[in-house]
Order: C-alpha cells, then structure tokens, then sequence
C-alpha cells in the first residue's frame, strides 16, 4: 500500500457502500461575500534530493504540521521533510523513521512538547509513530478489534494533535491512541462499532472531536460515553473555530460547522464544484477559516458569518492542499502537481493586514 489516503478511501468506500451511502444534510445558510484583495504569496521550491518519488499524485493525502519552533513539516508517500522558516531544507535519511523503501510517512503532527511527530506504515506491518527529536518509537494497536477486526486497518494513522491531557495522541480510523511515555498506547474507541476517522481536534469543551468519514462527528471524552452525531455526506477535516464550534469539510455538502451540543449548521455548499480528499482547514490568523480546494486550483475562506471568498493560487494546475498555521502568523500550503519538486507556498501575514482581514 503506497498511501494512508488509499487505503483509508478503500475502507470508506467499502463501508458506504455497506450502510449505503450518506444523506444530503440540512441546506446551506445565506452568506454575501465580501470583496478583498488577494493574498500575497512567498514561494519555496524543494528539489528531489530524496532518492524516492517527490511529486504528490491525485490521491495523496498531503499533511503539514507546524512545531512550536516554526519548522513546518510535509509529507505524503515517499515524500518527507522539514522545512524551517527563513532556513534550509532537511530531508530525513530515514536510519530511525523507516525500516525499508516500501514504508511511507503518512501524516505529520504537532506533538504536545511542541515537537513533530510522524507516523509511518507499509500497508502490512503494525503502523508506528516517531517523535522527530529523538526517534522514539511508537506501536499502534487499535483501541478496539474484535472477531474479524484486521489490526492494521483499524489503527491506521491519519492524525497526529496535543490531548487536553498534556499527552500526544495519534487519531487511527477504528479510535484514538495516547501515546504514553514508556512507548505503550491508550486507546479510546468512538461510539460507532464501524468507524473510519479521518481527523480530530480538541473542542471548547476540552473532549475530542473527531471526523468519521461514514457520515458522523464523534466526541469522545478522556472519560465517559462517547457519542456519535449523525451529519450524513462524507466529513473528513475538521478544525476550531473562533466562536467556539467546531467547522468541518464535507465533500458532500461543503463546509459545515457543529456546536458541542450537537447542532450541525452548512455554512456553504462545496465551492467550485467539490472538494477532493487533499483538501484540509486551518484557523486564519484573521478569525476566518481557510481551506484548500485542490479540484479548484484556489483556497477558501469562509468568516464566521458565512461569507465566503475564494483565491486563485500562485500557479495554474498547482492543486492545493495541506493547509497549517504557523507562529509568524502565515498560511502554509502545499501543491501537489509540480513534476521533479515539492513547491510550499505561504501567505504572508502582511496579506492579513493589507487585505484587510
């Protein structure tokens, strides 16, 4: 298996198709859009000096990850690094983070201590998780795995985010995993017997909230039930919001937000036609949230109001996709189909002023 995105998608597909599919959800509410300026953009292009497959293909999931020190993280497949702002470029040798060609980075994510963390898998051996200081080393074991429950599925990783414990947590699609200090897992299983978690954040409300790719929001506590929230369509990111609800992407039904009581609201339809599995949502520095629109070649922002407004990218056919704050107050982003190198864009804090945002 060459990409967690696959696989994940497999899993999905085989699990709609089982429950037949998602519904519609509740219809988007009324924005205006609100003309601004386009942002501005700083360009880095990142040669191949990898050995392996730099270019990302439709299909790849792209993460970035921002630690407490600013470098900002990317991977996808065979392509992993570290870029430091204002700095040079390190590509990992992989001594430490794989243990032959055919293992992949799956995601990357800002650890609890501020440190990067990446987890790793070939598609048959147990999925594993490295923090990027010191190389130490983590197994996932599935929080839940019954009769028939294959343990490399159900802890496949696609999210990496701090806990409201203090913790490290990786989010796998059958749950969540706390990575502990000794090098052993907790897990915490979601409501739903049948899940495909694709992302989660911490809520308001100090428990996770988790995006299940079978037409749910799962929170689930560090203690108590968990609960399900049925929101049909097809969630896979989800992110903070600034007044105190949680947005999501739905490749169904756009973008989409949902309070820690349980109320789901569409906030607009997917612009531009649809979103693709790529696309990802971060908090803006402006109190928006911003979006990737690979399909689209543009990003989005939607305000807390609703209105919407949509960006061309620097380059036609660039693809957007793995979208992630960082502490100079920039957007990171990445593009997918640029042959022979990885290109990270940033929008400069200075666009959030000018702009007006």
């Amino acid at each position: 298996m060459r990409t967690g995105m696959r696989f994940a998608a497999a899993l999905l597909a085989a699990a709609l198709s089982a429950c037949g599919g998602g519904s519609s959800g509740a219809p988007p509410v009324a924005a205006t859009p609100t003309p601004v300026s386009p942002p501005v953009y700083t360009t880095t292009a990142i040669a191949n000096t990898s050995g392996f497959r730099m270019t990302p293909i439709a299909g790849d999931r792209l993460a970035m990850a921002v630690a407490a020190d600013g470098r900002i993280a990317f991977a996808s497949t065979f392509i992993f690094g570290v870029l430091v702002v204002n700095g040079p470029l390190s590509t990992f040798t992989g001594s430490l983070l794989r243990s032959a060609p055919a293992d992949g980075p799956i995601t990357y994510g800002r650890g609890a201590d501020g440190d990067l963390y990446s987890a790793w898998t070939n598609g048959s051996a147990p999925p594993t998780v490295f923090k990027e200081s010191s190389g130490a080393k983590w197994t996932l074991v599935p929080p839940r795995c019954g009769a028939g429950c294959d343990p490399v599925a159900q802890a496949w990783p696609l999210a990496i985010l701090a806990g409201p414990d203090g913790a490290t947590w990786v989010v796998v699609t059958g749950g969540l995993l706390r990575l502990n200090a000794d090098g052993t897992t907790t897990g915490l299983a979601p409501a739903a017997t049948q899940t495909v978690l694709w992302d989660a954040v911490v809520g308001p409300d100090n428990a996770f909230w988790a995006v299940d790719g079978l037409g749910a929001i799962e929170r689930i506590p560090l203690s108590g039930a968990p609960a399900a929230f049925a929101v049909g369509g097809h969630p896979t990111r989800i992110a903070p919001g600034w007044d105190g609800t949680l947005w999501f992407l739905d490749l169904v039904n756009g973008v989409r937000r949902i309070t820690t009581s349980g109320a789901v609201t569409t906030v607009v339809p997917p612009p531009s036609g649809s979103f693709s599995e790529g696309d990802a949502i971060a908090q803006g520095p402006d109190h928006a949230l911003w979006f990737a629109e690979a399909n689209a070649n543009k990003l989005g922002r939607v305000s807390l109001s609703g209105a919407l407004n949509e960006f061309s990218v620097p380059a036609a056919g660039d693809a957007p996709a793995g979208i992630a704050a960082a502490p100079d107050q920039s957007l990171y982003f990445m593009e997918q189909n640029r042959a022979g190198v990885l290109v990270v864009h940033a929008i400069v804090p200075q666009s959030f002023v000018s702009a007006g945002f």
